[in-house]
């Protein structure tokens, strides 16, 4: 049977609207009361670990390896003790080198899903628009500028005036001004395969967040072989500019709406998740289109290994990410970013399944102060009966991912400064001493280590 969304949400998830780039971010979740922080008990694979996550970081292990025959439970909490960030950064950009053999190139292309109308539009009719970033491996050009981090700023400005585009982009902004912070990436480089074929990744923003608010990562991966196609999520990301000059906000009055509960505003997310995952497959079949017919010309095209294909995303964007796994077996491999809704990082589909490819759910350590007397009087609960509750709610996320077939991981973050934006750009644009870049490497590395692992790579040639 299917999952419906328990009737209790976990108590401590809590929700933020930012006011900056990463506009109105997907809700964070916290435990408001205090839990045994001991390493838990983890998922199934027959193998440890990917033999390429990464030693060189130091991070303490704790194995159980007897959960049952065959299946080998893993739990990782990063407790990094490195004394000083290993990425590498720029003096006059914020954002930290990529950290593989090649050079990146970007390309950006607007969409239109003919097949699905666009009921949010404010003419009818029409028809789903997207704007997708394809990031690459690339051969690029010296003195060649670097492509803006914000390519939208202009427009933002345009239709906002420059006082709310630089309250609502907040410090990335005033970065952009000081000449602190811009890509890697060359628009429309040459494509430098890495090998015939490459594998690709799908990714998705998180509510409301600005699909270049993930550049480190998307970059990084780039650098390392991947190509990787990050979709803006139209009227669920804070600002779209389609090449025609009109500009998309972020839709606030519906999602204002869905707020006057936690239920009504998973519900809300839970029915957004289906136009995501749907956004999901139709990039596929535009990048399947796009590497087989010769008459689109693009850089990429003939490179792509589509049966090395996997899907990734940030909060929200997790659970688009494990929806369109669930739906479409194409994609081989699924990365959730901290993305739960009532503690499930995916529901059940209609039959009861989970999903046949690897998982991982990739987490930052939950914390926060317990609830006030008056907030436990709100909720209705006990104190006794809520950490019973979250107990439960934990427990059957455990149970979940130990029942996948083809095996699943978690790993939390537990490093100092950690918090649900760390999978983004956010923490880098802001710095308070070395957290950020520490951050930033962990979910660099154990992201493309799964990856490399998972979808598989082939063997590893250098740069041409």
């Amino acid at each position: 049977m299917a999952d419906e969304p328990a009737s209790h949400q976990s108590p401590g998830k809590t929700g933020r609207w930012k006011r900056s780039i990463y506009g109105l971010a997907a809700l964070a979740q916290t435990d408001p009361i205090p839990r045994d922080t001991r390493t838990k008990k983890l998922l199934n694979r027959t193998e440890s670990l990917p033999s390429n996550f990464p030693p060189e970081l130091s991070v303490p292990r704790v194995m159980e390896h007897s959960l049952r025959p065959r299946r080998l439970g893993v739990t990782l909490s990063l407790y990094l003790a490195l004394s000083a960030p290993l990425l590498c950064v720029e003096a006059n950009n914020l954002l930290p080198n990529p950290t593989g053999p090649y050079p990146v190139g970007r390309v950006s292309y607007y969409w239109i899903d003919s097949a699905r109308p666009e009921p949010l539009a404010a003419a009818s009719p029409a028809y789903r628009e997207l704007m997708v970033d394809i990031w690459y491996p690339a051969e690029t050009t010296a003195g060649k500028a670097p492509v803006p981090y914000l390519p939208d700023l202009a427009s933002a400005e345009k239709l906002l005036g420059e006082a709310v585009a630089k309250k609502q982009f907040g410090a990335a902004y005033n970065q952009i001004v000081n000449r602190r912070l811009s890509t890697h990436a060359q628009e429309g480089a040459p494509f430098a395969a890495p090998s015939d074929d490459v594998p690709v990744l799908i990714f998705s923003h998180g509510l409301g967040v600005l699909k270049t608010g993930y550049t480190a990562q998307l970059e990084d991966l780039a650098s390392h072989g991947f190509v990787v196609a990050a979709i803006a999520h139209t009227y669920d990301t804070w600002l779209v500019a389609f090449p025609d000059g009109r500009v998309v906000r972020f839709d606030q009055e519906r999602r204002k709406a869905s707020n006057g509960s936690e239920r009504a505003s998973i519900q809300y997310e839970d029915s957004r998740m289906q136009v995501w995952a749907t956004d999901i497959r139709f990039t596929i079949d535009q990048l399947t289109r796009y590497d087989r017919e010769t008459e689109f010309q693009d850089a990429f095209q003939g490179h792509l290994d589509l049966a090395r294909l996997g899907a990734f995303g940030h909060s929200a964007g997790g659970r688009a990410a494990a929806l369109a796994c669930q739906t479409d077996a194409r994609i081989r491999a699924c990365l959730n970013m901290d993305g739960v809704a009532d503690n499930w990082p995916f529901y059940r589909d209609v039959q009861g399944n989970t999903m046949s490819q690897p998982f991982l759910l990739f987490v930052r350590k939950r914390t926060g102060p317990p609830p006030s007397d008056e907030e436990l009087a709100r909720m209705g609960y006990a104190r006794e009966d809520l950490a019973k509750l979250i107990q439960s709610i934990d427990g059957k996320q455990d149970e979940r991912l130990k029942s996948m077939p083809a095996g699943s991981y978690r790993i939390t973050l537990s490093t100092p400064g950690a918090n649900h934006m760390n999978f983004s750009d956010e923490p880098l644009l802001e710095p308070e001493g070395d957290d950020s870049l520490r951050n930033q490497e962990i979910v660099r590395t154990y992201t493309r280590a799964f990856f490399e692992k998972t979808p598989g790579r082939k063997k590893e040639h250098s740069p041409r």
